[in-house]
């Protein structure tokens, strides 16, 4: 709408199902938000209710009927918002869960349903959530019932998972971030033949913050390393795409880091120099993240390895690698960490494309060689006369019936006949050699 732009603006892109969530950087511009919003939704006949803000001068004049109920726990005060958790006086996220009842039966409808208690879009907590699907991948190859009991093995692997789960209430995530045109961006890479993910950070007046992460189990089929941190790669270009388009922010000054230097090379290579299933998909990652710039990363500096291969709750709280990613991030490019010294030969990348090379001829009849049974030269120059004669009746040309004359070789083959010597193409048949007299003659 023309009257109000930024209101149109934010309800075009803020809302999910029946919640709107949005933010500004200063106050002023949170209350024109406000404004706009409630006076576009009250001429279509939706009011605008349960609204919660973390300054509370921004909702002054609103009634208490139309405010959020604030829920508070011990010392800590939230309202729900899309299965999230948000403090709105600490501005940072919350997360519960509610260990279920102890239950000498444990099975892949429990482990499951116990897995859905996490809402989480922004994929804060997803080192926990990728050890839980490895885990249900394991139990979909036993291929057991829903209500059917799981091996012992399991059993034990999710009751020491489920029992330090109750953890995740300690912790607090910041809500903001700080995303404006002078803050850099970071993304990290990863896999392992379990899962594969990435995560995206945000660098912004000496601070670093999680944005979001995402990940995925590895196929059951087995695939090689190097092709799962290709996808790896790929699952990264397709979020930071997602994230932009989002928040609208400057991607001019985007770092992508990887441990894997094959993934590099061939990222950096043109992509018809491999096979179907890398090309594709370097194809891919050189279109969404040709702006951006690639780096060699060391293993234990990568935050994406935790959530490649998971973890447990007890490790995961206070993980400042997860959550605000290596130190690095917040220093100067010179302290970076410098490309590795292993240089990867080209003979020595995998996946190369096999290039086929045919070499083709273009074979002459030779009458000469044809024709090694004739010994004689003067025998072998009647008989192409003859096959001369031959060709010009073919041709309806009027011939001579009598027989072979000296003129007729004289006229037809003048230039053997005249010759001193026999040229060196024949001078390879015995024939020719013994008889170089009759052509000087």
């Amino acid at each position: 709408m023309t009257s109000h732009p930024i209101g149109a603006s934010v309800i075009a892109n803020g809302f999910y199902v029946d919640k709107l969530m949005t933010s500004a950087p200063t106050i002023e511009d949170v209350i024109e938000i406000k404004q706009q919003v409630i006076e576009v939704l009250n001429k279509g006949g939706f009011p605008l209710r349960t609204i919660a803000t973390n300054d509370a001068s921004i909702i002054a004049d609103v009634t208490a009927v139309d405010r959020e109920d604030i829920i508070q726990v011990e010392d800590v005060d939230y309202v729900k918002e899309l299965g999230l958790k948000w403090s709105p006086f600490l501005d940072n996220f919350l997360f519960s869960y509610t260990q279920p009842l102890v239950s000498s039966k444990v099975s892949k409808r429990i482990i499951l349903s116990n897995i859905a208690r996490f809402f989480d879009p922004l994929g804060l907590l997803n080192p926990l959530m990728v050890t839980c699907k490895i885990l249900l991948q394991q139990l979909w190859k036993f291929r057991l019932n829903w209500g059917e009991s799981v091996p012992p093995s399991n059993y034990t692997q999710w009751e020491s998972f489920c029992t330090k789960l109750p953890l995740v209430e300690n912790l607090r995530v910041t809500r903001l971030v700080a995303c404006d045109y002078n803050s850099t961006t970071h993304a990290f890479v990863d896999a392992s033949t379990r899962a594969y993910g990435a995560t995206i950070y945000v660098v912004s007046n000496s601070t670093s913050a999680l944005l979001c992460a995402k990940s995925y189990v590895a196929p059951t089929k087995e695939v090689s390393l190097f092709r799962l941190k290709l996808s790896a790669a790929v699952l990264l270009a397709e979020l930071l795409e997602f994230v932009y388009k989002k928040i609208h922010h400057n991607t001019g000054n985007v770092q992508c880091w990887t441990e894997s230097l094959i993934m590099l090379a061939w990222t950096k290579g043109d992509p018809s120099r491999w096979t179907t299933f890398v090309s594709n998909r370097v194809t891919k990652i050189q279109l969404l993240t040709h702006h951006y710039y690639w780096h060699h990363v060391p293993s234990e500096l990568n935050p994406a390895e935790i959530l490649s291969r998971g973890t447990k709750a007890d490790k995961f709280i206070d993980n400042s690698l997860w959550f605000h990613g290596p130190h690095f991030l917040t220093q100067d490019a010179q302290h970076w960490p410098p490309p590795s010294s292993n240089a990867i030969n080209d003979n020595n990348i995998p996946e190369q494309r096999r290039h086929n090379i045919v070499l083709l001829t273009n074979p002459t009849t030779d009458i000469i060689s044809e024709h090694k049974c004739v010994t004689n030269y003067n025998k072998l120059l009647r008989i192409m006369c003859y096959v001369r004669r031959f060709a010009d009746a073919s041709r309806g040309i009027r011939t001579n019936q009598n027989s072979i004359t000296a003129s007729e070789i004289n006229h037809h083959f003048s230039p053997f006949v005249a010759s001193s010597k026999v040229p060196n193409s024949l001078m390879n048949y015995p024939c020719f050699k013994r008889t170089a007299s009759f052509i000087g003659s």
